[in-house]
């Protein structure tokens, strides 16, 4: 879309406006799809539009349950928003981590009564354990079935780190594995890369009972069973559960328990020795049978490792332990097999020990004593003592990323455990979908509050397959301090760049300034990011007039074809002054206010140059080239040719004027009023005017006439008093409503020798600082013009007035329900319009500098006649500095001379008089 652009536009009235654009943009179709802030003095990244999203520290996604319900959105719903939000404020919660994360088997599958061991080394070799258990830089968590999980306890004893629980983790899944963790997570920014040479961990389980007992299909009770029942039979089994310490791999398993033993004779029942007897009754029954004895002479330590059941290999010699001559404290301790694997044994699922007869001689023969064993007090414990491990995997979070550090800390090499995140300053990145196809782009930054602060210019950046370059932009928003336009040339190696995961095309804006790093300071809040934005004015550029001299005259005039003139373009033909090589050389010299022709041969066939509009030719030398336009009449005037140069008489076009009409008042329109093309223009969609056009005004009236002579009856048409600069602002545009000028003070109020400080506030300041942002740039150059030369720019400070926003809450009580409406409108509308600062009907407004105080509020809410009475009010002042927004009493506010009030956000509460 070109320069000049037409577009329409509905008045009030319904009649069209022509609007044209002010810049080149190329509209593009890619779409802003990310928007993020990142700080890494605070170690934030903060998702403005996507970007990454905040996950489980563990990486372990939620379940159905846990998800948020997405709901279906309408395609108008669905399109890519950027929410409100403060630049380069980073006190919201973001979504990174700095988290290092540690991974094993067996050695983190902690429960009640266990404790972990860490022994971090730095790469100078101290020991890191002391700094990991300081809890206002560090949190340890553990996976348990709710998620991450703090651990009940963390202390440093001497170079290790004692970390205790008291309920089972779970397990995760990492690569087709099943590992247990536990998480350090760091909880202040780093500057500094913290480093390990190495990472070892260990862990204790004390004493605890087994999850069950069982004799064959039988539960006995843990606390004193007996294993194999009251008879000994060969290949009885008796099991004893504990999944959590029987899969504690390459760990010390102890069984401790109190071993008794209980007798039991096993003989024939009256009809079996009956039987028995028959073939020789006659003789005594003592000498025919023999008592015997048996017990479990041996019994073999059995697991399940997933095929079948294999023989466990004990530390001690065990197989003879219940064949009934031991008793007392007895223990047995193997190491855990690595393949031991759970199994189902009638209700339970679990890892095993599985304790089996193998040798019980006699045990058949009847009649026997069987000598059983009978255990109790029963405690299962494992620990890794004097075996330091490093963790099977090791992962760390940085920002949004994980990275595995399982090799590089298994290589014996200095490992970054936590470290800040590498993006230099805090910057806004904005990520496209696909590189723009033209050029030049721009981009739409609506501000809500505009304040000067100090703050220095943003660096605008570009993403390319190396990193991020500098790129030139025009900056129409001084800095994002206010609404504008930033336009740029996309260079030729924009590329995609991976950010936090997210490949976008980056456009990054940094703030290079100390500033940033500042808990209160003057944020703007960005409501709105648009992409193929592009300047427009309600102007119409007019066909270009040709006018003709047969012979020149003092003080000629000519009608113009064109009403209600905005400003117009005078090209005079100066081709009998000029020599031709004076020509060529004036053309090169200023192209821009040259036109000059050639034939085929290269001779000058027309030669005319760019005249200047003066109110008056008082000014005016003989070597001028000025002009006077009468707006009133639509004329056009020249001197009297002694004094000032006037247009020569020749044969051809003497002068050509190219005149650009606008509507006044009638162009300030809403937003969405301007949406149609007045040409056909390809592959463009809708076009809409978000934001509403301001700033236009028709002539001036009679009493803008007289301010206007005055100011320059007063000052002789140059600025010198504060009240010159008021009234010349005062003539500029009947737009203005308000004007405050300082000379010495800033716009906070503060002392500033050499600066002149002028607060302008227009009409439509409610809607926003557009229509100031429109006056700034030309009045400021208006200004220079008559002012003192000393005056440079950075001394002569436009600004907008320090709005202090007002808020009353009041609390009323009423007769009866049926009048709390009429209370509540004639509250509020008295309210808005005390505090107004504008003129009204039977309203002065305020001036700056003057703020309503405590006790006019409350002469006015006493003074109001309604079927009640006000119980209580609260008055809350609102305003921002360059520190950033305050609240404080009315009666508190800083003393500032272009302070102002302005409504703010007023309720009423209301309450019946007889309860």
């Amino acid at each position: 879309m070109r320069h000049g652009t037409k577009l329409l536009g509905l008045s009030q009235d319904g009649e069209p406006l022509v609007f044209e654009t002010i810049g080149d943009v190329y509209v593009t179709a890619a779409k802003l799809k990310d928007v993020m802030a990142i700080s890494p003095r605070r170690g934030k990244i903060i998702p403005i539009l996507n970007g990454p999203q905040e996950e489980d520290i563990f990486g372990v996604p939620p379940t159905e349950e846990e998800a948020p319900e997405i709901q279906a959105e309408t395609p108008f719903e669905a399109q890519d928003k950027v929410p409100p939000f403060s630049l380069f404020d980073f006190d919201a919660q973001g979504v990174e981590k700095n988290v290092l994360l540690l991974f094993h088997k067996s050695i983190f599958d902690a429960d009640e009564g266990m404790s972990i061991y860490l022994r971090p080394t730095a790469a100078d070799g101290s020991s890191l354990a002391q700094e990991f258990a300081d809890p206002p830089r560090y949190r340890i968590y553990r996976f348990s079935e709710n998620g991450p999980v703090p651990m009940d306890g963390a202390a440093a004893e001497g170079d290790t780190l004692v970390l205790t629980q008291n309920a089972r983790s779970r397990s995760i899944t990492r690569e087709d594995e099943d590992f247990f963790a536990i998480a350090i997570e760091r909880l202040q920014p780093v500057d500094d890369d913290i480093v390990v040479s190495d990472l070892r961990i260990s862990s204790i389980c004390g004493e605890t009972a087994p999850d069950f007992v069982l004799h064959g299909s039988d539960e006995l009770e843990t606390e004193r069973f007996k294993p194999f029942g009251d008879t000994a039979t060969l290949y009885d089994e008796c099991y004893i559960g504990s999944d959590r310490l029987f899969s504690q791999r390459s760990s010390d398993i102890r069984i401790s328990f109190r071993l008794d033993t209980e007798e039991k004779l096993q003989t024939f029942t009256p009809q079996q020795e009956a039987v028995e007897l028959k073939v020789i009754k006659r003789k005594p029954q003592s000498v025919l049978f023999e008592t015997v004895t048996t017990s479990p002479e041996l019994v073999s330590l059995e697991y399940f490792n997933g095929i079948g059941w294999k023989k466990l290999s004990c530390k001690n010699d065990c197989s003879e332990m219940f064949d009934g001559r031991r008793t007392g404290e007895c223990v047995i301790t193997f190491v855990c097999p690595d393949d031991w694997q759970p199994l189902a044994n009638g209700p339970y699922d679990s890892r095993m020990l599985r304790l089996r007869i193998m040798q019980a001689d006699n045990c058949h023969l009847q009649p026997c004593i069987h000598t059983m064993p009978v255990i109790s007090e029963l405690r299962l414990s494992c620990a890794y003592e004097g075996e330091w491990k490093q963790p099977a995997r090791l992962e760390a979070i940085r920002g949004t990323q994980r990275f595995n550090l399982t090799a590089s800390l298994a290589a014996g090499r200095p490992t970054p455990v936590f470290s800040p995140l590498p993006y230099g300053c805090d910057a806004l990145y904005l990520g496209l979908d696909s590189k723009p196809a033209g050029s030049p782009m721009s981009i739409l930054f609506d501000a809500v509050e505009s304040v000067l602060p100090d703050s220095s210019p943003l660096t605008f950046e570009y993403s390319t397959p190396t990193g991020f370059k500098p790129l030139k932009v025009l900056d129409g928003t001084q800095s994002l301090t206010r609404s504008g336009t930033i336009v740029t040339m996309p260079p030729n190696d924009f590329a995609p760049l991976t950010i936090e995961g997210v490949s976008r095309y980056w456009l990054r804006l940094t703030d290079s300034s100390e500033l940033s790093g500042r808990a209160l300071r003057f944020r703007p809040v960005i409501s709105r990011l648009l992409l193929n934005a592009v300047e427009i004015k309600n102007q119409q550029t007019m066909p270009e007039e040709k006018f003709f001299i047969d012979v020149a005259a003092p003080n000629m005039t000519f009608p113009l074809a064109a009403t209600n003139i905005y400003k117009a373009q005078v090209f005079v033909s100066e081709l009998p002054r000029y020599s031709p090589a004076a020509m060529e050389q004036m053309a090169r010299q200023t192209p821009d206010r040259i036109r000059i022709g050639h034939d085929q041969f290269g001779n000058v066939t027309s030669f005319f140059v760019l005249w200047d509009e003066v109110d008056s030719f008082d000014n005016s030398s003989s070597t001028d080239r000025h002009y006077i336009i009468d707006r009133m009449n639509n004329t056009i005037s020249f001197g009297d040719g002694v004094h000032v140069m006037i247009p020569q008489a020749q044969r051809g076009v003497a002068f050509t004027v190219q005149a650009v009409c606008c509507s006044g008042q009638a162009g300030n329109l809403p937003a969405g009023a301007v949406n149609t093309l007045f040409d056909n223009v390809l592959y463009i969609g809708d076009i809409s005017n978000p934001i509403a056009t301001y700033g236009g005004s028709d002539l001036e009236t009679i009493s803008s006439a007289r301010k206007r002579g005055a100011s320059i009856v007063c000052g002789r048409n140059r600025l010198v008093s504060e009240q010159d600069y008021v009234r010349e602002i005062y003539a500029f545009s009947d737009s203005v409503e308000k004007v405050r000028c300082v000379a010495g003070r800033d716009i906070w109020g503060r002392e500033a020798p050499g600066c002149i400080t002028i607060a302008i506030m227009s009409r439509d300041y409610a809607e926003g600082s557009y229509s100031f942002t429109s006056l700034n740039g030309p009045l400021k150059k208006r200004l220079k013009e008559r002012c003192e030369a000393t005056v440079t720019d950075d001394m002569l400070c436009l600004c907008e007035p320090a709005y202090v926003r007002v808020s009353v809450d009041v609390w009323i009580n009423v007769e009866n329900a049926a009048l709390s409406f009429d209370a509540q409108n004639l509250i509020l509308d008295s309210i808005t319009s005390f505090l107004d600062p504008l003129e009204s009907e039977g309203h002065s407004g305020w001036e700056m500098g003057v703020l309503p105080t405590n006790s006019q509020l409350w002469q006015m809410l006493h003074s109001l006649r309604f079927r009640g009475f006000i119980s209580k009010y609260i008055v809350t002042a609102r305003y921002v500095d360059e520190n950033g927004a305050h609240e404080t009493d009315l009666d508190s506010l800083p003393d500032n001379p272009f302070a102002i009030a302005v409504n703010g956000r007023h309720r009423v509460f209301m309450e019946l008089e007889n309860g």
